[in-house]
């Protein structure tokens, strides 16, 4: 891949002081210093003219990652996905629906810091149970998924 100009952020919301807006802001800065065009969740919440479920959030961002986009290089309107790998993200459903994605769409998966590709060494579906000892399986359940899940 060539250098990336479009990068989405990633990071764990749910159950994190703030949505981990802050830090989220943070990083969409220091990569927009650098020259990047960022697309930030944490942003678009505040755009958002009626409040959404979590299921509603993530509807919306899984169609920015999958938007196909004809006069890009990919093919695709984002470059990348820039993950906030300091948040808690193997817990996160979001985060992991959004990286699935994202590997189904052969969009790299870079840590945002470094802007490194990410090397997860194992399947996503694999990641071992989260603190309340639900696996990445049932965290990603139809059922919860359309319960509009907490996390």
């Amino acid at each position: 891949m060539d250098d990336p100009q479009r990068l989405y952020i990633s990071c764990a919301m749910s159950g994190e002081p703030n949505f981990n807006k802050d830090l989220m802001n943070q990083r969409a800065e220091e990569l927009r210093e650098k020259g990047f065009d960022v697309i930030n969740p944490a942003e678009l919440d505040l755009a958002d003219d009626y409040p959404r479920r979590w299921a509603g959030y993530l509807g919306r961002d899984l169609d920015i990652i999958t938007r196909e986009n004809s006069e890009s290089e990919s093919g695709m309107d984002i470059d990348a996905i820039a993950l906030i790998a300091e948040s808690p993200w193997e817990e996160s459903a979001g985060v992991l629906c959004e990286l699935l994605a994202a590997t189904k769409y052969g969009i790299p998966i870079l840590d945002s810091k470094t802007l490194e590709p990410m090397q997860f060494g194992y399947d996503v579906w694999a990641i071992p149970a989260g603190a309340d000892g639900e696996s990445a399986q049932e965290r990603m359940s139809p059922e919860r998924l359309t319960m509009g899940g907490d996390d």
